[in-house]
């Protein structure tokens, strides 16, 4: 069996290189849906820390209204 030898290396050249490129491509679409993934994780963090702190002023205003009241009934009551 004769192979040419030229030709196959040529071959082997070519898979080699689309193997090559295959694998850039997979690591860029890797790479981009990492991206996209932490780009989720800091907005759902961003949004608990936004309702966390609209919870906070919620309990601030609860505070704020009960202590309201509590004086609201102490003036009442002297009258």
């Amino acid at each position: 069996m004769g192979f040419n030898m030229e030709a196959v290396a040529k071959l082997f050249k070519k898979s080699d290189a689309k193997k090559a490129a295959e694998k850039k491509e997979r690591e860029a679409r890797g790479k981009a849906k990492a991206k996209e993934i932490e780009a989720r994780k800091n907005a759902k963090q961003e949004l608990n820390c936004v309702a966390r702190l609209a919870n906070t002023q919620k309990d601030v205003d609860r505070e704020r209204i009960n202590k309201l009241k509590k004086t609201a009934a102490k003036k009442g009551s002297k009258k």
